[in-house]
């Protein structure tokens, strides 16, 4: 680190020295023809795109890269073989499950795109057992895996608590309304018990609304149509 001969208090950092290969381009290339996920190539893309401009990379650079590239070693990709085997036979269906919940929230939005969009995407086996074993991962598969309460076409009833969260305020004037349930089995959003979702059509509504299975009950004597 240098400071400028003018006695500013800002350092000037000297650039890292760049290792000229000029083999590199081809190992690049061969990478980038892998089944990489989006930001696996978005990264290799930059450091290519570096190595064009500058003829090698930095060290530190260098190492990443090397660390993807080992992926590709032929006793990584007899594993990659078996994951690939293992995530197709047993974890495909849970894979878009959680894939749908996820790409709603602050994870990694990429990563889960790809399992939505790309039919022949396989994760990271480690990335995708951290996430699939989460305690939030685990409701969202209980609550899709299980039967829903109410059946489509049945009635229900609004609870008479609801509009007290964030989520649920938007129902708040429905309480104790008459509904009839359309779609029992919506992508869940909130992993929580009884986050089962619906799609259901208030008594008296031109329209239906969305809701969560806590957020509903079977009809009593406070129903109303309208």
């Amino acid at each position: 680190m240098r400071y400028s001969n003018y006695g500013s208090r800002y350092p000037r950092y000297e650039r890292k020295p760049i290792k000229e290969d000029p083999g590199l381009g081809v190992r690049l290339d061969k990478i980038l023809r892998e089944n990489l996920n989006t930001d696996t190539r978005n990264f290799v893309v930059s450091l290519n795109d570096f190595f064009q401009n500058n003829g090698g990379l930095s060290e530190k650079q260098l190492a990443s890269f090397m660390k993807i590239e080992s992926r590709f070693s032929p006793m990584e990709r007899l594993k990659l073989l078996g994951w690939e085997k293992e995530y197709l036979k047993d974890h495909l269906r849970e894979s878009k499950i959680l894939a749908q919940y996820y790409v709603k929230t602050p994870y990694k939005r990429d990563w889960h795109q790809d399992v939505l969009d790309s039919p022949g995407f396989v994760p990271n086996r480690s990335y995708y057992m951290k996430m699939r074993n989460n305690k939030y991962a685990k409701v969202v598969l209980e609550e899709t895996n299980r039967l829903a309460r109410f059946e489509d076409q049945s009635m229900v009833q609004i609870r008479s608590n609801v509009g007290t969260t964030y989520d649920s305020k938007p129902i708040r004037k429905f309480r104790n309304r008459l509904c009839f349930v359309i779609n029992n089995n919506l992508t869940i959003l909130n992993p929580v018990n009884g986050g089962k979702r619906y799609k259901i059509l208030p008594m008296g509504a031109s329209a239906p609304i969305l809701v969560e299975e806590r957020w509903i009950m079977k009809p009593n004597k406070n129903g109303v149509s309208k």
